[in-house]
């Protein structure tokens, strides 16, 4: 059988990638391996989660917050339809575009009145466990991709410098913006998320109560690769570029995921000068020349932000070699990571 399906098509079962040639990957969702590609480029991780079993039930108080929101009446009539999978979404956070002249805090009370979320926003930045998932996996970000790290940090902190109204979910986690995926059957199906900065990882938590084995498994058709994704554990990687998705869980289990992401056009805001493109090309026409000019080889850019194994060295646990079906640290792709330059193209 060949794998054969396009955006927005469902997964499959894990039988069906399996016979479709994709390698299965084992993981308790506590070990830590890495995504390596041939050139020894580090693009993404599986980051487990803290030895801790207070971190397990915050996991848990999380996933029971996702429930409740996604069954309120605001949620079930005033989420806009969800193209990845059927389930309820919010996003919160600051982001920019679809239309909008500049960032804008999404939620945000207009003329005095309070949004429809503006409550479940309220709840969901004030959750302490909310916060420690979201706090870890920025810390993972940081350890795994620290150049990358480093440069989101720069624009984002520019960004709020010259926008100080610009509000982050939490104050420890460099991401601006946050996936609320309520469950109770929250799989994705396959998609890009092409609005992401395209060289940005993302990072995504497994929650709810099902069985790794069976279902809920990361799904990567670039890279050939299904990998278990047991809840309370976290995986980063670069969602605009990787083609992406879930194995379904099986009758009568219950999954929810929590995300956190950067969107791209926060990023392009700061490289125009604090404007849109259009904006640029109308003020200083020399200056939207000279961007666009630098967009042809952003891509590259964007793979030196990539750290190698040995830049990592010290910085991160064993580094122990490891093919895709052991359960070392490191996860070879075996593949160069040839970026899509049209993704890249900013």
């Amino acid at each position: 059988m060949n794998y054969k399906r396009r955006a927005g098509d469902e997964i499959g079962s894990l039988e069906e990638l399996l016979d479709g040639g994709f390698q299965l990957v084992t993981w308790d969702g506590c070990g830590i391996r890495s995504f390596e590609d041939a050139n020894g480029k580090t693009f993404g991780a599986l980051v487990g989660q803290p030895d801790d079993p207070s971190y397990r039930q915050a996991c848990e108080e999380v996933y029971q917050l996702f429930l409740e929101l996604g069954q309120t009446p605001e949620f079930q009539s005033g989420v806009p339809k969800n193209t990845r999978g059927c389930f309820p979404v919010l996003n919160v956070g600051y982001t920019h575009g679809k239309g909008t002249e500049a960032p804008v805090n999404l939620h945000e009370p207009k003329s005095g009145r309070p949004s429809k979320h503006s409550a479940h926003v309220e709840a969901l930045r004030s959750n302490k466990s909310l916060e420690r998932i979201a706090t870890f996996a920025s810390s993972a970000l940081n350890l795994w991709a620290p150049k990358l790290f480093a440069y989101c940090e720069k624009h984002l902190s520019k960004l709020r410098k010259f926008a100080p109204h610009l509000q982050p979910n939490f104050p420890k986690s460099i991401f601006p913006c946050m996936a609320i995926n309520c469950g109770p059957n929250a799989w994705t199906r396959r998609h890009r998320d092409s609005m992401n900065l395209p060289f940005g990882l993302c990072a995504i938590t497994a929650l709810g109560h099902f069985d790794p084995k069976c279902g809920g498994h990361m799904a990567l058709p670039d890279l050939k690769l299904v990998i278990e994704f047991p809840p309370c554990s976290t995986i980063i990687l670069p969602s605009s570029t990787l083609v992406h998705g879930n194995v379904p869980i099986q009758p009568g289990e219950t999954r929810a995921s929590f995300t956190q992401f950067f969107p791209g056009g926060l990023f392009r805001y700061v490289d125009n000068g604090f404007m849109t493109e259009k904006a640029l090309q109308a003020t200083n026409k020399k200056e939207h020349e000279r961007i666009c000019f630098e967009k042809a080889t952003r891509w590259k850019m964007g793979l030196n932000l990539f750290s190698t194994r040995s830049e990592l060295k010290g910085s991160i646990p064993d580094e122990e070699t490891a093919s895709p079906s052991s359960n070392g640290p490191f996860l070879t792709s075996h593949l160069p990571l040839i970026l899509p330059e049209p993704l890249l193209n900013l």
